[in-house]
């Protein structure tokens, strides 16, 4: 627990075995970050871009002629701005590659020239927020190509060290005696993925709060500082929206919510047997921070802490209406999932007449209530429809589907 420029609270639980056996868990025990690794990756990014090295909103192809980007996608748009807020349109990892697994990691160079063609690409750039390991694994890799500094090492001489974060490293750490026991990576048990910048970081929780005191501090070290206060605010703005029915925002690296009057930036994480949260209230300089191997994963309630630690809010942070007001008629249509699979409808119709507006899912009619300017809600609100501004996609939310981001459909 984290308040005003201090820890105020930190305690292990159980032991480093899954057994029982070896040492207590502490607040120094090392713990994979899982994705709360982003945000020190976009911090990372954001910190060459103040240097002038990168420029948000250049074509990442200006960098990386080289760059093969997947069937469809117009790899001359994508910017940093675009794979930094997950609104690039390039899918998610369906598998990690065996090769990640290795005694010998594969390079990051390696994974953007091999793997990132063979993703699909669900939108043009700009148009949907669709959460993307491998757009902040480009990202990294950018900062290392353009700096001829392993990933690695760089994140630790930019970020790490300067906040004094010694038990955090994308490197060989990872299998460390400090480190808890992970038994469900496979198909190497206890080898996360490395380097690799969306996810492969190990840590501790005094070192993830030091990181988020400096954010909530807007930048500021004990002596110097991680960023300027205006990266900082950048990195907390909102530039994406899920258009879901459980409001999903995201800023540069950070998750965006807003929770009892209050603006949380956030990130969470989960797979392999471990998780973390890792939930910042910057207007009131606090933050709840927890790492554990637990393999249900995201079992810390953070906003319940906060409700009890912070009580009624002062004043009330106004949560971002959708974009755009929805018109019927201009989002009536049939769309079709733009990345299929057998977990979701492959297809909705929405209609509209004078008075309503209604969605044929798997065959199955509901009438859709407005929600907000953008999303509507099925009439026993186990599911919803957003419409992206443009009238060219809709994202489907529902009961089950226990992503990050809601499903995206295009128009046909």
């Amino acid at each position: 627990m984290v308040r005003g420029g201090d820890l105020i609270y930190a305690h292990g639980f159980g032991r480093v075995r899954r057994d029982g056996s070896g040492d207590e868990v502490t607040p120094d025990t090392a713990f994979p970050s899982c994705s709360t690794a982003k945000p020190l990756t976009g911090s990372l990014v954001m910190k060459l871009v103040e240097r002038g090295l990168l420029e948000l909103d250049r074509p990442v192809i200006e960098y990386l002629p080289w760059l093969n980007y997947p069937d469809g996608g117009d790899v001359s748009r994508v910017t940093l701005r675009h794979l930094l807020s997950h609104t690039s349109g390039l899918s998610s990892d369906p598998v990690f590659p065996a090769r990640f697994f290795r005694n010998t990691p594969a390079s990051l160079e390696e994974h953007v020239r091999l793997d990132i063609p063979s993703y699909k690409v669900i939108a043009p750039p700009g148009h949907v927020f669709w959460y993307s390991n491998p757009g902040i694994n480009l990202a990294g890799y950018l900062a290392e190509y353009l700096t001829g500094t392993n990933f690695s090492k760089l994140v630790n001489d930019l970020i790490l060290a300067p906040a004094s974060m010694s038990a955090t490293s994308f490197g060989p750490a990872l299998l460390s005696k400090a480190m808890v026991e992970v038994e469900d990576a496979a198909p190497a048990p206890g080898r996360p993925p490395i380097p690799y910048p969306a996810g492969g970081a190990v840590t501790t929780i005094r070192d993830l709060s030091k990181f988020a005191i400096s954010h909530m501090q807007g930048g500021a070290l004990p002596q110097g500082r991680l960023l300027k206060e205006a990266t900082v605010n950048q990195m907390h703005t909102i530039y994406a929206d899920s258009y879901s029915r459980t409001p999903r925002w995201y800023g540069l690296t950070f998750a965006i919510d807003f929770h009892n009057g209050r603006k949380l930036v956030s990130h969470g994480g989960g797979g392999f047997g471990c998780g973390s949260t890792f939930v910042m209230v910057p207007e009131e300089k606090t933050g709840v921070v927890a790492l554990f191997n637990h393999p249900a994963g995201y079992g810390v309630r953070a906003e319940q802490i906060l409700d009890e630690i912070l009580g009624p809010a002062e004043r009330s942070e106004a949560k971002p209406n959708g974009l755009e007001e929805v018109t019927g008629p201009l989002h009536a249509g049939t769309y079709r999932t733009a990345w299929p699979c057998g977990y979701y409808p492959t297809e909705i119709v929405v209609r509209s007449s004078k008075d309503s507006l209604e969605a044929r899912v798997d065959g199955k009619e509901h009438k859709l209530t407005k929600l907000d300017t953008a999303v509507y809600v099925t009439e026993d609100r186990t599911a919803s429809v957003g419409f992206v501004p443009g009238g060219r996609y809709l994202m489907y939310d529902s009961d089950g589907i226990g992503l990050v981001s809601a499903w995206p459909y295009r128009k046909s």
